[in-house]
């Protein structure tokens, strides 16, 4: 650190003794210092007002008009002359007029008759002592700019946890201001900190343990959740006592979003894959599969003529096998053949309201309630009509199911169906209509819901279901441009929601 030469150095010297303040003068200028001098209190204020204000000011006590108390006083009072030391030079070398000199701001007291060593010497430690102080300042002030302005949240906590510095990014990142969070502990203003581990981390800094960067999310008391990569070490003295707990935050929010967007794009593949090999597979084999079963169902029906009560028995399990196969290979044919041909401007609701009325005396018999709604007039889309209609009676068949099997919790049985259009992130980046399908069954356990659109995976009892429903959903909806999705919370019912491009026509 550099300090300032004498050269470079003024002093201002105040004294109504002319013979002193000339001798003192010419003393001061063998040293090397700049001097300029004054032999009155308002002479020396006027000085500082009007011309370069000097590294040290040298004050008699006892002058004419304004006594060095008062001129002392008025340069601490301004902001342009306050950090300039002075020291009292006086022939009062009482110990109360000494206290008073330092009451007023002086930094020093020189008794006179003085020693000029004794002057040199306090001089120089006192223009020392105010250029290190400077350069301190500067220094901090560097220190609080780069604070300012970095690109992520710093926080200083003590010893007691209690923040000392919030810079603007903390602020900008959180929605809470400096002087909210200033003296607080953070556990009061962020309770979701001590859920999360983070003033435990901060114990264990202040006890001297080193802790590793964490990723957690952050609920502010806005509600907002932010994703907040933090790390945290200890604020050093400078032998190495530790004062407090600094630490780092940065919004990674963003990045967390990219990395469940790609892990969804990532499954949605594999799904997609698993789903193209199946049709592939019930083109192939579905054929050869069928003409074995035909000669099987064929050959059981001439036994069952020819046998026993018993032997009919079990001829009839069988034939019930045989039906469930060739069930099973109709679905592999109908998901193989899932794809859009033979398309069409279709009406949406009119596809709705047709399967409604083909399923909802079933509905009725079991108890459930069935409800439209539409918040758009644009429900036309370009598709094949019966394979649009069969997303929907699958999906409406679904919910029967969950309903039927108890999940409404004592509550009237119920399905709504709710169309909107509306702009979403698609391929296409144009206008879809979306149809969702929800009711307040049981719904699906979040284990479950990854899976859903798998082939051959199914929830329902052993008979009641191959599992290729959703799938064929899912590949229907797929090929016309759309997309399938889900939403459910255990014992709140399930939402199924499918996307297709609108048509304007």
């Amino acid at each position: 650190m550099l300090i300032q030469g004498a050269q470079s150095q003024s002093i201002l010297l105040v004294e109504d003794n002319v013979n002193l303040l000339f001798a003192l003068s010419a003393l001061l200028e063998t040293e090397g210092y700049r001097v300029r001098t004054a032999k009155a209190g308002a002479e020396a204020l006027d000085l500082c007002a009007t011309q370069e204000l000097p590294n040290l000011i040298i004050l008699d006590v006892s002058l004419p008009g304004i006594d060095g108390y008062e001129v002392c006083r008025s340069l601490k009072a301004n902001p342009k002359t306050s950090k300039i030391p002075v020291l009292f030079m006086s022939a009062l070398s009482a110990t109360k007029d000494k206290v008073r000199g330092f009451e007023v701001g002086g930094v020093d007291y020189i008794s006179k008759p003085f020693q000029v060593e004794e002057v040199f010497a306090r001089v120089k430690t006192h223009l020392e002592l105010q250029a290190l102080n400077q350069a301190l300042a500067a220094a901090n002030l560097f220190n609080q700019q780069i604070i300012s302005s970095a690109g992520e949240g710093v926080v200083v906590y003590g010893r007691d946890l209690r923040v000392q510095l919030w810079n603007p990014f903390m602020e900008k990142m959180t929605g809470v201001s400096a002087v909210e969070v200033l003296g607080q502990h953070p556990g009061e203003v962020f309770p979701a900190l001590v859920s999360a581990g983070i003033i435990a981390r901060f114990e264990r800094i202040l006890n001297g343990e080193a802790v590793e960067e964490l990723d957690f999310q952050w609920r502010l008391p806005n509600g907002k959740v932010l994703w907040v990569a933090a790390s945290c070490g200890p604020l050093l003295s400078v032998n190495g006592e530790t004062l407090g707990v600094i630490g780092e935050m940065r919004n990674i929010s963003e990045r967390k979003r990219n990395e469940a967007e790609l892990e969804e794009v990532r499954a949605q593949f594999a799904l997609s894959s698993r789903l193209a090999g199946l049709g592939v597979l019930g083109s192939g084999v579905a054929h050869e599969i069928n003409n074995p079963l035909a000669i099987v169902s064929g050959n059981l029906r001439l036994l069952a003529r020819e046998s026993d009560a018993r032997a009919k028995a079990l001829i009839e399990k069988a034939d019930n096998a045989v039906t469930r196969i060739a069930n099973i290979v109709r679905s592999l044919q109908t998901y193989a053949q899932a794809g859009s041909s033979g398309l069409e401007i279709v009406d949406m609701v009119e596809v709705v309201k047709k399967t409604l009325a083909l399923i909802t005396p079933l509905l009725q018999k079991d108890g459930i309630t069935v409800e439209l709604s539409s918040v758009t007039k644009v429900a036309h889309v370009k598709g094949n009509l019966s394979k649009l209609q069969q997303v929907v009676l699958s999906l409406l068949s679904n919910s029967c199911d969950a309903l039927i099997q108890g999940g409404a919790g004592g509550a009237p049985k119920s399905i709504a169906l709710e169309f909107k259009a509306e702009a979403i992130e698609s391929k296409d980046g144009g206008e879809h209509l979306i149809l969702s399908v929800r009711d307040n069954g049981h719904g699906i356990k979040p284990e479950v819901l990854p899976r859903i659109f798998e082939p051959f995976f199914t929830t329902k009892d052993p008979g009641k279901g191959v599992g290729l429903g959703l799938s064929i959903c899912h590949g229907i909806v797929t090929s016309h441009g759309g997309s399938i999705w889900a939403e459910s919370e255990p014992g709140r019912g399930a939402t199924f929601h499918f996307s297709l491009p609108t048509c304007k026509c």
